[in-house]
């Protein structure tokens, strides 16, 4: 089956089937690691009842087969199972191995054979060993011819080929897009889900707690909540800069690798755009894409727009990272897909990206996928998106409701010991959320959930650490509390005088 044929719902549909007849109970899903949030997400959308589904990627399935081999799974389902077609690579044997233990086995892909109808053979393997065989000669001996240089490189013979496919048909569902055109909306949206590592999730909880202000402090300006919204979008994008004089420090790659991992399963031949909201990003993009041999475009930062997008335009570039508020009103409708790595904070920008996809000959489905951090604000984002709300105050408001209920606990911990972040600001004569600042910037840890020390000499010493630390914030207030005590001053001296 094709992309965007719907794969997956088929695949429940055959595990539902199954277990209601009580054929099977344990169920597992090997697929790229971009397909493992899918699963779970489509499963809690489709699934009736609970189904106990493992899913894993690739890399962890061959690097774990005795582990897997030890739980004896009903059904093994390989998604994506061309990244079988290696017949000598460890993964494909190992994977083949692990398929041996299992009563029902499912393959699914949407390209079967990426380079010739030879590669069917490893995944034909995998499925059902007695069809083509499970020796590589031998299959070779009854259906092959030697080409190429030396005679190394195997293919279908001419005569044997409808005979070859008639039999893979045999044992396959096969949908096009064309087939199904009629069944699928206009445009398809299609979430690319990913997980923050530890050291990325801890450094964006952080972040998100800057939402966090004690009882009686003043609200949260409209310039500091986007500053910090866009500083938290930006982090799900492996990216992170405190303050507008630092530099942008490239913390994480889990962004990019869940794009690496979805390009990989896609023919350069058809092009793709992908849009960005920060340059930094848009750089790290360049540089993965040309490294897996794609020719790439930029629509970004200083780059000449007409220049590349001619060339995109005239098959120069198979691929065009762009800006999401460069060139508006550019034409880019030669792509087949798009791909959202990063979003605007304005719906009109968001919605001029789609529509510069969208040309007159135009006829079959556009896809246009959307990688999403679990659990961040991306989330947020899509949903401020799919209901057509305003992006920036949607998203403003669920962080603030997530992050009152992490108000309360902090409140709750910040009482346990006297010396916390309120008492180094009284100190310091600077607001809570400068310190804060001053603290994350000079590496020092939380205890627990929150800053606080159990005396006063670990207190000093900490104050000792982040008093020469300079954030952005910190010359404002200063300058604020010193012409408020010299305007109280002058006050006093004007009542003496009187």
């Amino acid at each position: 089956m094709e992309q965007r044929t719907g794969k997956t719902v088929v695949a429940l549909a055959v595990i539902v089937t199954r277990y209601n007849k009580g054929k099977i109970n344990t169920i597992l899903v090997i697929c790229p690691k971009i397909g493992k949030i899918a699963w779970r997400v489509l499963s809690k959308k489709h699934l009736k009842k609970p189904i106990a589904i493992d899913t894993m990627n690739f890399e962890y399935a061959w690097r774990h087969e005795k582990e897997i081999l030890k739980e004896k799974y009903d059904m093994i389902i390989i998604d994506e199972s061309h990244r079988l077609k290696g017949r000598n690579t460890q993964q494909s044997k190992i994977i083949y191995r692990i398929g041996r233990s299992s009563r029902y086995r499912m393959i699914m892909t949407g390209t079967p054979t990426p380079n010739d109808l030879t590669d069917m053979w490893a995944q034909f393997r995998f499925l059902a060993p007695h069809i083509f065989g499970d020796r590589w000669p031998y299959f070779v001996d009854r259906w092959c011819k030697s080409t190429g240089f030396g005679g190394y490189k195997k293919v279908i013979k001419k005569h044997l080929e409808q005979k070859f496919l008639d039999i893979v048909s045999k044992y396959s569902f096969t949908a096009t897009q064309k087939e199904v055109i009629k069944d699928l909306p206009k445009d398809l949206d299609i979430p690319l889900y990913f997980e923050l590592s530890k050291k990325t999730r801890k450094i964006y909880d952080e972040l998100e707690g800057e939402f966090v202000y004690e009882e009686g402090e003043k609200s949260v300006t409209t310039l500091l909540a986007i500053t910090n919204m866009i500083r938290l979008h930006q982090l799900t994008g492996g990216n992170l800069q405190f303050d507008q004089d630092d530099d942008i420090t490239h913390v994480s790659n889990e962004k990019l690798d869940t794009i690496d991992d979805f390009l990989l399963d896609r023919p350069k031949s058809k092009p793709i755009v992908i849009f960005c909201k920060f340059i930094p990003e848009a750089e790290q993009l360049t540089s993965l894409l040309t490294k897996r041999g794609w020719r790439v475009g930029k629509l970004y930062g200083k780059s000449d727009t007409y220049r590349e997008w001619r060339k995109f335009n005239n098959g120069g570039y198979n691929a065009i990272i762009c800006q999401i508020a460069k060139g508006i009103s550019i034409d880019l409708s030669r792509a087949d897909d798009a791909i959202f790595c990063s979003k605007s904070f304005s719906y009109v920008e968001y919605d001029q990206a789609r529509k510069r996809l969208v040309g007159e000959h135009k006829k079959k489905s556009l896809g246009f996928y959307h990688v999403t951090g679990e659990n961040t604000i991306d989330e947020y984002i899509d949903n401020a998106i799919e209901k057509k709300v305003n992006i920036a105050d949607y998203v403003r408001e669920q962080l603030m409701k997530r992050n009152k209920i992490m108000a309360k606990k902090k409140k709750t911990e910040d009482t346990d010991s006297k010396y916390n972040v309120a008492w180094l600001a009284e100190e310091l004569g600077l607001s809570d959320f400068t310190i804060r600042q001053k603290l994350r910037k000079a590496g020092i840890e939380k205890t627990g959930r929150t800053y606080s020390w159990s005396n006063r000499k670990e207190a000093l010493k900490v104050l000792r650490d982040i008093k020469d630390v300079k954030v952005g914030n910190e010359e404002k207030e200063t300058k604020a509390k010193k012409s408020k005590k010299t305007s109280v001053k002058g006050k006093k001296k004007g009542k003496k005088s009187s």
